[in-house]
């Protein structure tokens, strides 16, 4: 990483800046041709700092052909932006945190982990009761399945904590 002192290592500090992200990402590439789609996301970190990123989208399209052809990925997620004034172009700055990383897509086939997955989306923005998520047609959605050891943090300016969202 270029910048070490914007480096974030605190897993606390890791997590916080995930949970403030709304949106994540997916970089993929196909015949040399890089391909960006922001998707939402749902998460959760493993005992060992694991990231597990799942994401839901429509059976088909290209960004399922892309990712048959090539399913490593590279993701991004950033948040905290704040723009940091100066007294000439060059002084100006802005404040952020993000997250990126790199694994393999799965896509996930269990109907237990589809549920668990589909839960942990809709969770971050809804308050759905839980007979709502059971009694969803689990056939007509796709959930895609990231697991990553290799990602780093960064922020600037920006704290984030525990019990903190920038």
């Amino acid at each position: 990483m270029r910048r070490a002192d914007r480096q974030v290592t605190d897993p606390a500090r890791i997590h916080a800046i995930v949970e403030a992200c709304d949106v994540c990402r997916l970089g993929l590439c196909e015949g040399g041709m890089p391909y960006v789609v922001p998707m939402n996301f749902g998460y959760r970190f493993g005992a060992d700092e694991r990231l597990t990123l799942y994401f839901h989208c429509h059976g088909e399209g290209q960004r399922l052909s892309m990712l048959q052809a090539n399913p490593r990925v590279c993701f991004e997620m950033d948040c905290g932006h704040r723009l940091v004034g100066g007294d000439t172009p060059c002084s100006c700055s802005m404040d952020y945190a993000s997250v990126i990383g790199y694994g393999t897509v799965e896509i996930v086939s269990n109907p237990e982990e589809k549920l668990d997955a589909l839960t942990l989306i809709t969770g971050r923005f809804f308050d759905f009761p839980s007979q709502a998520m059971e009694s969803m047609q689990l056939s007509g959605v796709m959930v895609l399945k990231v697991e990553s050891r290799d990602y780093t943090a960064k922020q600037r300016g920006t704290q984030f904590g525990p019990n903190q969202q920038g």
